[in-house]
């Protein structure tokens, strides 16, 4: 079990594969980096999610770095161990297929979502990641912590003086209410 709190970077891209995070608590970004500097958020990451799993199945060097976005906790599974819990228990096995169809699922999304306007963007993403990992309100309203308006202009490829407007927006339509590091959304 590691701990981790927000900003701690628990993978770097081009390192070896020696291990799988499972997290047990709190919410990870998986940054894509650029040769260009404009690094981009591909994923978010949550409780009872792996990371890191297809360097480790593969032999590849990671390909992403993963940065906490909330204090939280993970459990470090060595390769060859967790390759031993592939083979011999299929709930295991069962959990890379979710991450698999949860990464494709994302990837999907993010490829539709091009053509829409940032305020479209922005609408679409906060409700996923309040579907995915907001704390229900007794209002009915889910509250995401840890995400900044920067981190969502990384996610949606928007400037973040778009972001703002597109908060602004959803704002005064009485979807959205936000603050440093959270938002709450109506799902």
């Amino acid at each position: 079990m590691c701990g981790f709190r927000r900003g701690d970077r628990l993978v770097n891209a081009g390192a070896d594969s020696t291990e799988v995070l499972l997290v047990v608590d709190g919410l990870l970004k998986v940054v894509l980096p650029s040769e260009w500097g404009l690094d981009s958020i591909t994923n978010l990451v949550g409780c009872g999610e792996l990371v890191g799993e297809l360097g480790v199945l593969f032999g590849d060097k990671r390909s992403a770095h993963v940065v906490a976005l909330t204090s939280g906790t993970a459990v470090r599974v060595g390769a060859s161990t967790f390759r031993s819990l592939l083979r011999e228990h299929r709930d295991v096995h069962a959990l890379v297929d979710h991450t698999a169809r949860r990464r494709q699922r994302t990837a999907d999304d993010r490829h539709r979502d091009q053509r829409l306007d940032v305020h479209t963007r922005v609408e679409l993403s906060l409700g996923r990641w309040a579907r995915a990992f907001g704390a229900p309100l007794p209002d009915g309203q889910l509250r995401v912590r840890g995400l900044g308006q920067g981190d969502v202009a990384d996610a949606v490829a928007a400037s973040v003086k778009h972001v703002e407007a597109a908060y602004a927006r959803l704002r005064a339509e009485g979807t959205l209410r936000s603050g440093r590091l959270w938002y709450e959304i109506k799902p």
